[in-house]
């Protein structure tokens, strides 16, 4: 979805816990390396797997473990804009149309609907929603 370059011009976003135990260390520690903020770093928490989780913790990783870390933390926001551009109001989703582009009466297609009747966004698309979300509009 979006590499980390692209996300430090995000860092501000980031909420560093200044209290707490070994535990809020290690996230903020996380959410520092991985340029996240708390609500994907949770996300991404909860819905990664034991593997993924397992190399994301390995110490001395190889070049293609660094890029499996990537591209699963990659897959995880995804599906967290996602569900979130899912879940979105009227008047929300509006917004985001005219943020992204521009006349909302003449919008691209952004997505596809599945059998279970859920939106599955296209790529670009979550990425302008991502960059809409943190642009505080």
């Amino acid at each position: 979805m979006m590499n980390k370059l692209k996300r430090n011009r995000y860092k501000h976003t980031i909420k560093i816990g200044s209290s707490g135990g070994i535990d809020v260390l290690f996230d903020n520690a996380m959410k520092e390396i991985y340029t996240i903020d708390d609500d994907e770093y949770d996300y991404i928490t909860e819905h990664m797997s034991d593997s993924e989780l397992n190399l994301v913790l390995e110490e001395n990783k190889n070049y293609s473990e660094k890029r499996k870390v990537c591209k699963s933390i990659n897959k995880h926001l995804y599906e967290y804009y996602n569900d979130r551009l899912e879940n979105l109001n009227k008047e929300q989703y509006d917004s985001f149309l005219e943020y992204a582009y521009g006349d909302c009466t003449n919008t691209p297609l952004i997505g596809k609907v599945t059998d279970n009747h859920k939106t599955v966004y296209f790529k670009d698309t979550v990425l302008k929603y991502y960059e809409f979300v943190k642009s505080g509009k």
